[in-house]
């Protein structure tokens, strides 16, 4: 399709690639030329910009909220001119899911896995268990990312029709959801099964004396071999926290001057 103001059109896509727009009319990008418009598409955001590949010369346009990316290719510099036509979305919003909330679905479809019966025990501690290492690669990832995109963008929307805002919003009220039934298929479910199982989760005050000096010795011998003590200063940078792991922040006391001893 050639276009007498705009010149070729190379390509009309989707954020997922081309589609089928106009009156029957497909419009396919090759493979190079579908990943210098993802490239392009981060750089320039929503409006309209250029891109060069060789000897060859884009005029890239996007519809107002960012869906729609129309790429008008020209042999030369000297053939550019403003594109004449973006096509507009004919499909309803509710035809799309969001893409955080479709993925925090497929997690609670693994939680209940953790609640199912028609699983072994153990099976379903690691689903539990599963959905919490996912929900921090998550929120690490995928929250990261919008928070990101909120202060470079915070008004545009995704294909479903939600801002940034709107977004952050409905994730966080759904991990908070999913976190209650979390901790309540673990006590109220697995703990009683595992305990049935002979598999308890001892609470040091009501450990036995033999088990106090278990867990003293796999204290010393285990962890305290690893630990890290840092002083923090207002002389010295805040030191680097990485993800994942538990850290401990400990205000010390001073104390009156008088022998040493062990904290």
């Amino acid at each position: 399709m050639r276009d007498k103001q705009a010149g070729e059109i190379a390509a009309i896509c989707f954020l997922s690639g081309p589609l089928v727009a106009g009156a029957g009319a497909t419009f396919e990008a090759e493979p190079r030329l579908r990943r210098t418009l993802r490239e392009s598409r981060s750089v320039l955001g929503v409006g309209r910009g250029s891109i060069r590949r060789g000897r060859q010369f884009a005029e890239v346009a996007y519809t107002s909220d960012g869906r729609w990316l129309i790429l008008y290719r020209f042999p030369s510099l000297s053939r550019i001119r403003e594109p004449v036509a973006v096509f507009e979305d004919d499909l309803p919003l509710n035809r799309f899911l969001n893409r955080e909330l479709s993925w925090l679905e497929f997690n609670r479809r693994v939680l209940a896995h953790a609640e199912s019966l028609d699983w072994p025990l153990l099976e379903r501690a690691k689903f539990l268990a599963i959905t919490g290492s996912n929900l921090d690669e998550f929120m690490m990832v995928r929250v990261g990312g919008l928070k990101m995109q909120y202060q470079r963008n915070p008004m545009v929307r995704d294909p479903a029709g939600m801002t940034v805002a709107e977004q952050l919003q409905a994730v966080s009220d759904n991990c908070h959801r999913m976190q209650a039934d979390q901790y309540r298929i673990l006590s109220e479910s697995l703990e009683p099964m595992l305990a049935d199982a002979g598999i308890r989760r001892i609470v040091l005050d009501g450990a036995s004396q033999r088990a106090r000096q278990v867990a003293d010795q796999w204290f010393h011998n285990e962890v305290m071999a690893v630990l890290s003590p840092q002083t923090l200063t207002s002389e010295r940078a805040f030191p680097l926290i990485q993800g994942l792991q538990l850290h401990l922040c400990v205000r010390l006391a001073s104390v009156p001057a008088g022998p040493a001893s062990d904290p």
